[in-house]
């Protein structure tokens, strides 16, 4: 098995999002793969991963489009794993002023 290329995804979806996802899978297609495969974070978290994968199936229908790059434990405990990465709690000035921590968790449960 050879691996040709890992590319990334081409954002969420504007009126070129269809043009980005070609741009990145026609390099690719070059190499005449057997495959592409959308990567764990597009096949789990993306919304809008069935759009890009119709585009990469019509314009390129001899490659299969695999969702995915493996098996996860549990997608679910991954999807909370990317939102906690990516929704970090912020403090305003209040909260600097009284000390307030930054533990997300403990904002969430109303605690300061």
């Amino acid at each position: 098995m050879d691996l040709v290329a890992v590319i990334n995804c081409a954002g969420c979806p504007t009126i070129g999002a269809a043009e980005k996802i070609l741009e990145r899978v026609k390099s690719v297609a070059e190499f005449n793969p057997d495959a592409i495969h959308l990567s764990f974070c597009m096949s789990s978290l993306c919304p809008f991963r069935d759009r890009y994968a119709g585009v990469v199936r019509e314009y390129y229908p001899g490659i299969e489009v695999v969702m995915g790059t493996h098996t996860p434990k549990d997608p679910r405990a991954f999807q909370l794993e990317v939102k906690e990465l990516l929704c970090v709690a912020r403090r305003n000035m209040t909260d600097l002023i009284k000390s307030r921590p930054t533990n997300r968790h403990l904002f969430e449960r109303g605690g300061d």
